[in-house]
């Protein structure tokens, strides 16, 4: 990452704080309140130790963003890339990146991290070197409430895509811009990063937004005035309208008064035909009654005739032909008679269709009225209406004007008041600066008694000399497993597939394959604890000078080359750790040359055996779970092994490992392979050595991909 920036001293909260390189800067200022806050643990166990006799400062393990909630930390074998973003620009400048280990955090909102850390009211600096994350802690911030309590600050971004949906340092620039906050742009030195810096003046920032305020006064002002005017052309339109309605409503009333004088027309004229049929009616009812007269004098006739034919048998041609005209005539008159019902039954059905029209009629200018009485009635309240909301918007006007005038009365004695305070903050600033250097003062003769402590730690260091006899036989034993430190081999090349592991009756062989100081003399004796509580007959030892015995149910032999031992293996175990941190051991332990040179090849062979081993393992042990949680390791190892152990065995088998003890002169201990300078894990955990081997493997990453 880009070296962290530059800041003024003060009440400071830095996020992504990571290595610092400003610590020694800021354990100096014994008068500040500084807090530090990275979401590495390791990280931070780090600085708690460098700042241990320095009280100003407050380490804290935590994720911030916008806000709080659940998310996972990536921590990857480059500590400074780790963070809550997946890094995929920045494999093109960094293609050794790897991700180690997936962490579940809580992260925490930006203001929850400043009301608990900085004091009520008080004002801070600001630095964020979060890894894909400051545009979202620098969006709450201006939004937030503590955006007044900032007074300088410097984001470290970029300017290209280097994490998943990181914002870009120029749209982080344009928001603190647009906020009114004059900030620069600085390219840092390996052009990947950018600094975003600059300082929040509240004065300058009050009067922007009371001139921003007047401004919104008056487009409120302008957008009343048209609305006003919109108001009152649709007040005139309605006017319009409803002289239009009125228009219509006349028209329908002529209509109306048409239709009803055509309707009375038309029943004077229904009646005058309701009359003349009554009249028809009446004369053909006459008709009938006279025809009905002739048939039934006929009908005597008839009888008279059909008597007389009887009697005058001679006259009955003649008397049947009368007959027959007779009937001829009856059945002509019996159909006129059934004509003239139909026409009277379609007379009367006229008569009731006219009846009926008339009252559709009747119906339909009784609706037009009701009409003509509501549109009256809407006329008059849209005209009470105009005249109400006329009223109150002239009071609505006139109320706002004050209230305007009122307003920018208030600001303008806010701002003096704010002036008044900021004179005020500058002598206090200055008194600031006086007590500033009186503490420099004190710190050069800190800084004396500093450097004779140094003199009494170079005197220790000549305690040491006993300890080299051990250190020259671990060297060449290493030599003897690597090759020389210039130029280590690897004899077996790594399997494109897991071997197939052998089953083996009696014994079973356990291979602890372990990189060296990952880890893998602790799993070694984790499983002698585990046979000797449960009473199982076992035989272990280095490959060099193990004995196997025939009569045991396991073979538990140690080894660091894959090579080393080729018989039958039941269960492979091997350890992992992160890769810088084994190799400043091997310096530590004097097994590799304190060089560039040493230290790449060193790197270069770890990585190599790693792959190898990570590719035959069964179980794989985490050398941070070993500190962390190692009851939870020992359980694991056991099930793997075919044992299942309750609390009470895996305490004693803790207990068994806590009580192992290092040799005291040179060698190692041929039962525990231990040797003299085992189980320092914390002082390799703030070992100044793991920063010097990221460095070169920066380095190293940096001339491969310029």
């Amino acid at each position: 990452m880009a070296k962290t920036p530059k800041t003024k001293m003060g009440h400071l909260l830095y996020l992504g704080a990571g290595r610092c390189s400003q610590l020694n800067e800021y354990i100096a200022a014994t008068n500040k309140n500084i807090v530090l806050i990275d979401a590495n643990i390791d990280v931070c166990n780090i600085l708690k130790f460098e700042t241990r006799n320095a009280p100003h400062i407050t380490v804290v393990n935590a994720a911030v963003t916008d806000s709080a909630r659940p998310e996972k930390l990536k921590i990857y074998n480059f500590e400074d890339m780790s963070g809550l973003y997946e890094p995929t620009g920045l494999l093109d400048i960094y293609p050794g990146l790897e991700l180690q280990k997936e962490i579940q955090v809580q992260t925490q909102g930006f203001s929850d991290v400043v009301k608990a850390y900085i004091p009520s009211r008080a004002d801070f600096d600001l630095i964020v070197d979060i890894c894909g994350g400051e545009g979202s802690v620098i969006s709450e911030m201006l939004s937030g409430p503590y955006f007044k309590n900032v007074r300088r600050f410097n984001v470290v971004s970029s300017n290209s895509q280097l994490f998943k949906g990181a914002t870009l340092a120029k749209e982080i620039l344009k928001a603190f811009k647009d906020k009114g906050v004059d900030a620069d742009l600085e390219i840092d030195e390996n052009e990947d990063f950018v600094t975003i810096s600059g300082c929040i003046d509240i004065a300058l920032l009050e009067r922007l937004r009371v001139e921003k305020q007047m401004k919104t006064l008056e487009s409120q002002k302008k957008t009343l005035e048209k609305n006003f005017s919109k108001e009152k052309k649709t007040n005139a339109d309605l006017r319009k309208k409803l002289d239009l309605e009125t228009k219509s409503l006349a028209r329908e009333k002529e209509l109306v008064l048409a239709i009803t004088q055509q309707r009375d027309a038309e029943q004077i004229e229904l009646k005058e035909k309701l009359s003349q049929f009554e009249a028809q009616n009446a004369k053909n009812e006459d008709q009938r009654k006279t025809l009905a007269h002739e048939l039934k004098c006929l009908k005597a006739d008839h009888d008279a005739l059909k008597l007389e034919h009887e009697t005058k048998c001679s006259t009955a041609a003649e008397l049947s032909d009368k007959l027959n005209v007779a009937e001829r005539g009856h059945n002509q008159l019996a159909q006129e008679l059934e004509n003239l019902k139909a026409d009277y039954a379609a007379l009367k059905l006229e008569h009731k269709s006219k009846c009926s029209t008339a009252a559709e009629l009747s119906d339909k200018l009784n609706s037009v009225k009701r009409r003509c009485e509501q549109l009256e009635g809407d006329l008059a309240t849209a005209q009470s209406a105009e005249r109400t909301s006329l009223s109150e918007f002239k009071a609505s006007m006139k109320g706002t004007y004050t209230a305007i005038i009122d307003a920018f009365d208030h600001q303008v004695s806010t701002l003096t008041a704010i002036s008044e305070g900021k004179s005020k903050q500058l002598d206090a600033l200055l008194e600031e600066k006086e007590r500033y250097e009186k503490v420099s003062a004190e710190t050069e003769a800190e800084k004396q008694k500093l450097v004779q402590a140094r003199q009494k730690i170079a005197a220790l260091k000549s305690d040491l000399a006993e300890r080299e006899a051990s250190l020259a036989w671990h060297k060449k034993r290493y030599i003897e497993q690597v090759g020389a430190t210039d130029t280590p081999k690897i004899d077996v090349a790594p399997p494109k597939s897991k071997p197939k592991q052998l089953t083996v009756t009696t014994p079973k062989v356990v291979l602890v394959g372990s990189v060296p100081r990952s880890g893998g003399t602790w799993v070694f004796n984790v499983i002698r604890g585990v046979f000797e509580i449960t009473n199982t007959p076992y035989a272990s030892g280095w490959y060099k000078t193990f004995e196997g015995k025939t009569d045991v149910k396991y073979h538990l032999i140690k080894v660091h080359n894959v090579d080393d031992y080729t018989g039958p293996i039941w269960k492979t175990i091997t350890n992992h750790r992160s890769l810088e941190r084994r190799v400043s051991s091997l310096v530590r332990m004097g097994w590799v040359e304190d060089s560039e040179a040493g230290i790449l090849n060193a790197l270069k062979h770890q990585a190599q055996l790693y792959k190898i081993w990570d590719q035959r393992s069964d179980l794989e042990v985490n050398f941070q779970h070993i500190s962390d949680k190692p009851e939870s390791v020992i359980s694991s190892i056991a099930k793997e092994l075919g044992f299942s152990l309750n609390e009470a065995q895996v305490l004693k088998v803790l207990e068994f490992i806590e009580n192992l003890t290092p040799p005291q002169g040179p060698g190692v201990d041929p039962i525990t392979l231990l040797h003299p300078k085992h189980r320092v894990t914390d002082i390799e955990a703030n070992d100044k050595r793991v920063a010097r081997v990221l460095s070169i493997m920066r380095s190293r990453k940096n001339k491969s991909n310029p």
